[in-house]
């Protein structure tokens, strides 16, 4: 089960903006690999909407049937929030309604920009 668990207004590279939602998996229990200590997390993700502000607020803590899954792409990297560290990434988690797979790894979409990252800008709400 995925639960809808925030909204986010963003900016694509043209300058347009547009609502992403959160979307958060089941609880799952893992063991760091530094202290070797269990802890809880769930698996997050965000997906593009064509909702309002307002209609998007409406669909925090619906449940979606499905699942995120894991999905290998090009290495990339990302920083930490709250450290600040860079670590380099080559996975990311999407969305799949229930009965439904990855069945491909996904292929990096062209980009126009200086780094070959894609813009996006993140929004006060």
């Amino acid at each position: 089960m995925v639960i809808i668990t925030d909204y986010i207004e963003l900016e694509n590279a043209q300058g347009e903006h547009y609502i992403a939602l959160e979307l958060s998996g089941d609880l799952e229990l893992v063991q760091s690999k530094t202290t070797n200590k269990m802890y809880a997390t769930s698996r997050r993700t965000r997906i593009s909407s064509t909702f309002t502000k307002e209609v998007a607020q409406k669909m925090i803590g619906k449940e979606l049937n499905g699942s995120l899954e894991r999905v290998e792409v090009e290495p990339y990297d990302y920083v930490i929030p709250d450290t600040g560290e860079v670590i380099r990434l080559a996975h990311r988690y999407e969305y799949f309604p229930a009965g439904s797979m990855p069945t491909e790894t996904f292929q990096k979409p062209e980009t126009s920009t200086e780094n070959g990252a894609r813009k996006l800008s993140l929004l006060k709400r």
